[in-house]
């Protein structure tokens, strides 16, 4: 599978065994808006409905195009296409990290960065770091990105 795919499935096990209390997912890099569609449908499906999914940035240098949405989604049954909960990925972090206890939550970030950055920017995080416990990433690289 891909780094997505592993991905949500730990974090299912990880619910499951009671170690984390997952808050929200942003889906990024093109075509995003198909990434979160597929990523709703997914945690919908493993039982993690009350996990809100939001779109993320695409992700994509300036002047690039993002592929089709059928790249993501060609492998896909109607059952794993959902709408996401949320058309902006910063808003929903910023939703959570208002609501968060001091020093507890994780930021794991595995593809770009750009959605963690412009919240940051947007929400001065570095200035209101008490509810952050720490940040984690894999950033990917052009190959592992797809």
């Amino acid at each position: 599978g891909t780094k997505a795919d592993v991905s949500i499935i730990l974090s299912r096990a990880l619910v499951d065994m009671e170690l984390v209390s997952l808050v929200g997912v942003v889906a990024n890099l093109a075509p995003a808006a198909a990434r979160a569609r597929l990523a709703r449908g997914t945690y919908d499906a493993l039982g993690l409905h009350a996990v809100p999914v939001a779109i993320g940035s695409e992700g994509l240098p300036e002047g690039s195009v993002a592929p089709s949405s059928e790249l993501t989604t060609s492998g896909a049954s109607s059952y794993q296409l959902r709408e996401p909960d949320e058309t902006d990925g910063v808003r929903l972090m910023v939703r959570a990290y208002e609501a968060a206890e001091p020093h507890s939550l994780v930021l794991l970030l595995i593809s770009s960065m750009a959605d963690a950055a412009r919240f940051i920017e947007l929400h001065d995080a570095r200035r209101e770091s008490d509810r952050a416990r720490s940040l984690l990433f894999a950033p990917a690289t052009p190959a592992a990105a797809a």
